[in-house]
């Protein structure tokens, strides 16, 4: 498991673009404050993202424990992208509306990638 520096990760990828097909960042924190928090559903409609996003942002607010999210590489025809999450779009998105700078991951992809995402390597790899 990695520490992994949150605005390094959304540098290289959006989770709400893959998670809903559309950017979410235009949404302020206070708009995310009148959002019911989810813990299930059974629709993935758009207000159960939304839900599930301020149920993770609760939690992180709250200092609850979060289960790491899974990150990896895109790949494609040999060859290797930047990175992707695998599982944990919501804890994403929720960690960065509470403001945490760091969410812990398990990231099995490029080294040099790892080592830019945990602080380590001070200019992102060549992707």
């Amino acid at each position: 498991m990695s520490t992994i520096i949150v605005d390094r990760l959304l540098e290289f990828y959006d989770p709400a673009q893959a998670l809903l097909g559309k950017s979410i960042w235009r949404l302020s924190e206070k708009q995310m404050l009148r959002v019911k928090p989810r813990a299930y559903a059974v629709k993935h409609t758009l207000r159960y993202h939304l839900g599930r996003i301020r149920y993770f942002y609760n939690r992180f607010v709250e200092g609850k424990p979060v289960e790491p999210i899974e990150l990896d590489n895109d790949c494609d025809h040999g060859h290797i992208y930047g990175p992707i999450v695998t599982d944990g779009h919501h804890r994403l998105i929720g960690a960065f509306f509470a403001h945490q700078p760091t969410i812990e991951a398990d990231y099995s992809g490029r080294v040099d990638t790892l080592r830019y995402l945990t602080g380590r390597r001070k200019t992102p790899p060549l992707i």
